[in-house]
């Protein structure tokens, strides 16, 4: 028994020496779901592919935009998809409450001062883009209502804990 605890003991320092070691690159390779990617990739290639083939332009053998912004949204995805990959859960969570209540006060803005685009007020220019909050609001619940339910966990059993958690998400639809 005395061997095996050394063993492990020797094991994580060099566990240690070597982290310190590795950088970002073998880090960020350690810690990816391969499965998931690879599945992610295929389906990307899967839909880019058809994509292609549905808007390639008779005879010509030209590409229309349709394929052009298609592989622009995809490379733009498979970027924000690294970078959330980068980003520390624990960043995420310390700012979780106040990205929420942001994203609040840029419904409410939207509520003031939106552009109606097919009979309904969602969307609102921000440096020169079209911004819809609408969409954002489901990931800030999403990080609140986590780290809602992180602090308290052992508390949850009771019902004034389960019913705050609840109004994290009842909370946005309000201005509806």
């Amino acid at each position: 028994p005395n061997a095996s605890r050394k063993s492990m003991r020797v094991s994580r320092r060099l566990s240690k020496k070597n982290k310190g070691r590795m950088g970002a690159a073998g880090q960020f390779a350690r810690g990816l779901d391969y499965v998931m990617l690879a599945c992610v990739l295929l389906l990307l290639a899967i839909g880019l592919t058809t994509v292609l083939s549905s808007a390639l332009k008779s005879g010509l053998g030209e590409v229309s935009p349709y394929f052009s912004r298609q592989l622009m949204w995809a490379l733009l995805g498979l970027l924000i998809m690294v970078a959330a990959v980068l980003v520390d859960y624990r960043f995420v969570a310390m700012y979780a409450y106040h990205f929420y209540v942001a994203i609040l006060v840029f419904l409410l803005i939207v509520l003031v001062m939106g552009r109606e685009v097919h009979g309904a007020q969602r969307w609102f220019r921000l440096v020169g883009l079209q911004v819809q909050p609408s969409e954002i609001v489901k990931l800030a619940t999403l990080f609140a209502l986590a780290h809602y339910l992180d602090d308290v966990r052992w508390r949850i059993r009771r019902f004034t804990f389960l019913l705050c958690g609840c109004n994290y998400a009842r909370l946005q639809t309000v201005h509806l």
